[in-house]
Order: structure tokens, then C-alpha cells, then sequence
């Protein structure tokens, strides 16, 4: 079995097998942002009603809900988010453990806890951080360079920076057009990359720039740029003509390849 692993915003880093790698992606969104170590405070039996009405964590978790669904969050959907995000174990109102994909739970008579960080089968938290203590089959996609946990053509997770003069400017950018969402990465010396950028998108285009870094050769900006579109080649908009006017089609994507965006429920490679 292929695994891949990446490294958290804690630097925590983490094993999945490539045959999952969608839905860990979306766990691991919900990971960064926090959402899994507040789930990890109740380590306790408490009602599920409860967590979801009286804690900040259930209050939390609705908000993200209302804010890019269409349907209203409930007590049901509660319950779901919970099994996706962490591992629990349930019992009923007379305190018999209930199963976890028992059919015939009604989530307002049950109590949780939880007893692991991800649900997802095959996947773990690595204990050590050194490149040499990986396990041979596993593929790193992040680089934290402090940690030395990374591989040749994944220096975007740095504050990457070159001299103290800046020539030229790699920047990676969202274009949102209705409910169509593509990502570019792309080089500019201009001083202003959404100027540059506006020269280059169809109109009625919203640009959101996630991340920039800056080069003192517009030579190794441009070899950096060439490095991502070669490596997420797979991920190339369909339709890129959509969101660009002229050149460039080659590196756009169809989802969050570098990992910027941390709204992008489902959308992460």
C-alpha cells in the first residue's frame, strides 16, 4: 500500500494511505484550523446534545455550517461532523455502549466521548519528525524545514525568500467566478500582483491571493512556478479558458494544490 504523509501547522506529522487521500485531506483542513483538538477535550462521557448546544466547540462547528451550506445545521448533522472529525464511542440513557454504526441512533439520546483524533482507517500521527525515521513507502508532500521533514520539490511550505533585493514575485492566487473556484500559481515584477493579475483574468472574476513569495532573480521565481505546475500536472483546470484570457492554462488547478486555503471544504487536493 502507497502511503503519503504532511506535516500539520503544529508540525505534527502525519501517515495516510494514498487510497484516502481525499478524505483525509478534508479531515486535515478541519485539523488545521483546530477544530479536532477541541473536539479532544471530552475525553469524558457527555451528552451529544450538550456538546452541540452548551459548547463552544458545537457552536463553532454549526457557524462553519450555516456559513457555507445551504441547509440549516442540526443535532443530525452534528453527529455526523463528530464521527468524520474524531473517534468516539457512544452509550445510550441507560449507559449501554451503542455501536457506531448502529442504524437506529437517535443522536438526542446518546452520550459521547472521544478516544482518538482521526477516524479514518490507516492513518496515524508519525512519532518522530526526522526524514531517516519516515517509513520507506511513505511519500512526504509538505516541508517544514525546521524539522527536516521534506522532499526536493516541496519548498513552498517555507517563507521562501531570496537576497534582500525583491525583482520578482511568486505568487499563488484563488479565482472564484459563480460557484466555480480555481487556483494559479504565477510570476510578476510588477509591484502590485491583483494589477498584474487583472490583466490576465476574464472580467466578473473575484482574485484572492493566498500566498506571495519573493525572488531577487525573476529566473529562479520563474523555475520555482515551472516546479508546481510539473508536480500537480494531474490537477490541471479542465476549463481554465474560463478564468484566463491568454497564456498560463497550464497552471491553473481545479483544487487548493499548495494548501493555502483553509475554507475550501473539499476542494483540497
Amino acid at each position: 500500500m502507497k502511503f503519503f504523509a504532511s506535516v500539520a501547522k503544529d508540525r505534527s506529522v502525519w501517515r495516510y494511505p494514498a487510497s484516502n487521500e481525499k478524505r483525509f485531506k478534508r479531515w486535515f483542513i478541519q485539523y488545521n484550523k483546530g477544530i479536532v483538538g477541541k473536539l479532544m477535550k471530552h475525553t469524558e462521557f457527555k451528552k451529544l446534545k450538550f456538546i452541540y448546544t452548551k459548547t463552544s466547540i458545537g457552536r463553532e462547528i454549526k457557524k462553519e455550517h450555516n456559513k457555507n451550506k445551504k441547509d440549516k445545521h442540526t443535532l443530525d448533522k452534528f453527529f455526523k461532523d463528530v464521527k468524520k472529525l474524531v473517534k468516539i464511542e457512544l452509550l445510550d440513557d441507560d449507559f449501554n455502549v451503542v455501536e457506531l454504526n448502529n442504524w437506529h441512533i437517535n443522536p438526542s439520546e446518546i452520550s459521547i466521548r472521544v478516544i482518538g483524533e482521526c477516524p479514518l482507517k490507516d492513518v496515524a500521527r508519525l512519532k518522530s519528525t526526522k526524514a531517516e525515521d519516515i517509513p520507506s513507502d511513505t511519500e512526504l508532500i509538505t516541508d517544514i524545514r525546521k524539522q527536516r521533514v521534506y522532499k526536493p520539490n516541496s519548498w513552498w511550505r517555507g517563507e521562501f525568500s531570496e537576497g534582500s533585493v525583491s525583482v520578482a514575485k511568486l505568487y499563488y492566487i484563488k479565482l472564484t467566478s459563480g460557484e466555480l473556484i480555481a487556483y494559479k500559481i504565477g510570476v510578476t515584477s510588477a509591484k502590485s500582483t491583483i494589477c498584474k493579475i487583472s490583466e490576465e483574468i476574464n472580467s466578473n472574476i473575484k482574485v484572492e491571493i493566498l500566498k506571495e513569495w519573493e525572488f531577487s532573480s525573476g529566473e529562479d521565481a520563474l523555475v520555482k512556478r515551472h516546479e508546481v505546475a510539473k508536480e500537480f500536472k494531474r490537477f490541471v483546470h479542465p476549463k481554465g479558458e474560463l478564468f484566463l484570457k491568454k497564456a498560463g492554462k497550464t497552471e491553473i488547478f481545479y483544487c487548493d494544490v499548495l494548501g493555502y486555503d483553509f475554507t475550501a471544504m473539499g476542494l483540497t487536493c
